[in-house]
């Protein structure tokens, strides 16, 4: 029998400590937070990730920061 692919393991690190916790904790108080952490869990299992661990990083060490704003 051919076997699945296991997923890609993979750690994010994000400087948005909103979704960073309600990720963490499966829900959050923030409407449009509780809107995008599905869409997390969809991408990811849309591209064969699964998460290892979500890391808080700070804005100014963030390597994509500045380019995520361009599209805002």
């Amino acid at each position: 029998l051919p076997t699945q692919p296991r997923p890609t393991p993979i750690i994010i690190r994000i400087d948005n400590t909103s979704v960073l916790y309600g990720y963490k904790k499966g829900h959050s108080r923030n409407f449009l937070v509780n809107q995008i952490l599905p869409k997390i869990n969809d991408l990811l299992k849309a591209k064969s990730y699964s998460l290892l661990d979500l890391q808080y990083v700070r804005s100014q060490q963030n390597l994509a920061d500045e380019a995520s704003r361009i599209f805002m």
